[in-house]
């Protein structure tokens, strides 16, 4: 059964208990919106220049012009090697679109680190008290976001980034994210599995950036024992 994450409703539980601050949450759980879809550019001129890169990086590499004709020609072999050519394009372009570069060390209060954020929504149990800002140096860390074809529970997100050299964020980092990339929580609800809050009732929660029906954006707690939905992305650090 696949698992949903629970929105705050500010009724019940730790991770229920939120504030407002530009409108209340309109559901439960969280959703993947309509993605907005630009168009490329179009034209001569655009289809020129991919090709005249492509072409001098194939040269650099040491292929010869009639090796590179040989893709313009019709035929199943022709047509192999671009799809070959068009898979590993494609998976390098939804990889750079999944990593992200951090600016860390600036000192502030959680209060601070949330509010700068500008959320529409807020758990009021990420404050000063549970989720206190520690120093840390100035400078950047490469968060990655992670995807899963199937709904994976957090010791599997956290096995698959180890797997990829790939260590848990601090909570700090999803306070950072929230507030230097504002839009893209608009996609994909994003879970940072950092150490876990323990709440009052004993349940665990980590921070996560995500959305409501009215395309709020919003700053809540889930339970890290809790199942995931694959549309979900996980945060993670490059060592």
């Amino acid at each position: 059964m696949k698992a949903t994450m629970k929105q705050n409703n500010g009724k019940s539980g730790a991770f229920g208990i939120g504030s407002k601050v530009r409108g209340e949450p309109k559901r439960k759980e969280f959703f993947m919106g309509k993605k907005n879809v630009s168009a490329i550019e179009s034209g001569a001129g655009f289809i020129g220049s991919l090709a005249s890169k492509l072409i001098k990086r194939l040269r650099q590499m040491n292929i010869s012009d009639e090796d590179i004709y040989e893709l313009a020609k019709e035929g199943e072999a022709s047509d192999t090697m671009v799809d070959k050519i068009a898979n590993a394009l494609a998976e390098d372009i939804q990889q750079a679109k999944n990593i992200f570069r951090l600016a860390i060390g600036k000192k502030r209060t959680t209060k601070e680190a949330v509010k700068a954020g500008n959320y529409d929504y807020a758990n009021d149990n990420i404050n000063n008290r549970n989720f206190p800002m520690r120093p840390r140096p100035v400078g950047e860390r490469e968060i990655i976001l992670l995807e899963f074809d199937y709904d994976p529970s957090s010791e599997q997100a956290i096995a698959e980034a180890e797997k990829q050299g790939l260590i848990r964020p601090d909570h700090e980092d999803a306070l950072d994210f929230g507030e230097q990339f504002p839009e893209k929580q608009r996609e994909h609800p994003i879970v940072f599995l950092h150490e876990p809050w323990q709440g009052p009732d004993g349940g665990l929660g980590v921070m996560v950036l995500g959305r409501s029906v009215s395309s709020e954006r919003s700053l809540s707690l889930s339970g890290f024992r809790s199942g995931w939905g694959r549309h979900c992305r996980f945060a993670f650090v490059r060592k």
